[in-house]
């Protein structure tokens, strides 16, 4: 009977667990669920570059659809600032922007560019993930 509290206990944690997970995956919203996938996708691997064959959006053209998206979100708050984002990640289906801070991995909040459709948002989603060499 002494071990009935502490079983008590481990089975609560985890339905906390299970309830966090399962509200934190029902609660992105429709649009980003599409593109908002637990795939990610490192640049300079090979399931980056396999990625980035079934796109119809290239590198290249995904950084050139977030610059100027981001001049002209600018243009209007403050033209002296110029957009910036480095991009290191694929997750799901869009390139991931991301403005450089001083944490210890790539922070999810950023802007995307869907690889198929060239469609930029900023979406801004807690947490982060590691860089390719902290893994």
């Amino acid at each position: 009977m002494k071990d009935l509290p502490t079983y008590c206990r481990n089975v609560a944690a985890a339905a906390s667990l299970i309830s966090l997970l399962t509200t934190a995956s029902c609660s992105t919203a429709a649009s980003s669920r599409q593109n908002m996938s637990t795939n990610i996708y490192y640049f300079g691997t090979p399931q980056y570059d396999k990625k980035v064959k079934e796109f119809k959006v290239k590198p290249e053209e995904a950084q050139r659809l977030v610059t100027e998206y981001m001049e002209k979100e600018l243009a209007s708050t403050n033209p002296k600032i110029k957009p910036t984002g480095i991009h290191q990640l694929i997750v799901g289906n869009a390139y991931h922007f991301y403005m450089p801070r001083k944490i210890t991995g790539i922070p999810l909040t950023g802007y995307y560019v869907d690889g198929y459709t060239g469609n930029v948002e900023f979406r801004n989603v807690e947490g982060s993930v590691p860089y390719r060499y902290q893994k």
